[in-house]
């Protein structure tokens, strides 16, 4: 029988050990700074970074449980690399998800939506429904044909192109000022702003993706090894989206493409996607147009990832960003819920 918690979660006795293991443990609770790592030593080891990626889900609908992050300057300072220098995803297939900097991006989003001296958005959290926030996965965690929820939101961060290099200058890790700089602001969530997002998904075969944004974001690159018999089902799903950011609607379209097991959990997902403000007169016009890729975590209720400048992808100094999206299940973009200007 399905139980469900105080905020209409659904929930179970492994979440309720989980939760407890977090609410008691020192693993996300601490209150200080990581340790340097040693000789040889990764600087977040992977499986903790995903082990934290999984608990700290849990944290978001515990109004009463609340972990301001520590050492927001290196989760900072790691978002805003180039993908170049912080891929998101490593191995020879591109299917290894970079755990490190994926936890860097959840914690960098953890400070703004906790710490209410640092921007507006733990106000504008607290005005949404419970069913609009962040939340836990809902059900076992499985791998298999990638599927999302069709409404979301989300938060992104931008910094000045004079802030972005001097951040990417930065060499030495756990300095809190950057020298005598105090930590930059990140532009569009400093105001708490949060979009609004609602997904279409294409019957199958009905939708021709662009080779255009194929070379953009090469999205048909294998994600499964096929000698693994358990991972030969790799299927890709396509979708179009519209939402509304700051008032102002926006479109995209994107492709969703399982991931094999990471360091033991099943469930993971890679999504990438073109955005753009404004329907151009070809659908394939590359101005005004911006790249998305992300890690779909376990339960497909979060979304981690990074964006960047289309017309200059591939630069080492293009101008990138992190984003995170979560999973709701209401809209209120409009109320209209008309597909057919999403094909």
């Amino acid at each position: 029988m399905t139980r469900f918690n105080k905020y209409g979660f659904p929930w179970c006795h492994n979440l309720q050990r989980i939760f407890r293991f977090v609410q008691f443990g020192t693993m996300v609770m601490n209150g200080r700074r990581a340790p340097p790592p040693g000789p040889g030593e990764p600087v977040i080891d992977p499986n903790f970074a995903m082990i934290k990626l999984m608990c700290v889900q849990l944290l978001f609908t515990e109004e009463n449980l609340v972990a301001t992050p520590w050492a927001f300057d290196e989760c900072q300072k790691a978002v805003y690399q180039s993908k170049e220098t912080e891929p998101l995803y490593h191995g020879r297939m591109a299917n290894e998800v970079n755990m490190a900097w994926t936890l860097h991006c959840m914690t960098f989003f953890r400070y703004y939506i906790h710490d209410k001296h640092a921007s507006g958005l733990p106000s504008n959290m607290k005005s949404l429904c419970s069913w609009e926030r962040p939340s836990h996965w809902e059900g076992p965690l499985k791998y298999g044909r990638p599927t999302l929820n069709r409404y979301w939101k989300g938060i992104y961060a931008q910094l000045e192109d004079r802030d972005l290099d001097l951040i990417r200058r930065v060499s030495a890790p756990g300095i809190r000022t950057f020298g005598n700089v105090e930590p930059f602001t990140d532009q569009h969530i400093v105001d708490g702003n949060i979009l609004d997002l609602r997904l279409h998904f294409p019957a199958k075969g009905s939708f021709q993706w662009p080779d255009e944004f194929e070379n953009l974001l090469r999205s048909r690159r294998k994600t499964v090894d096929t000698e693994d018999p358990g991972d030969q089902n790799e299927e890709k799903t396509f979708f179009t989206g519209k939402g509304v950011d700051e008032g102002r609607e926006f479109f995209l379209c994107g492709v969703l493409t399982p991931l094999p097991k990471q360091l033991g959990i099943p469930g993971w997902k890679r999504i990438k996607f073109v955005r753009r403000n404004e329907i151009p007169p070809s659908p394939t016009a590359l101005w005004d147009l911006w790249s998305y890729e992300g890690v779909v975590l376990p339960g497909g209720r979060i979304i981690l990832g990074r964006w960047w400048y289309a017309v200059y992808g591939g630069l080492v100094d293009e101008q990138t960003g992190p984003f995170m999206f979560w999973a709701v299940d209401g809209f209120d973009l409009t109320e209209d819920d008309d597909d057919t200007d999403l094909e």
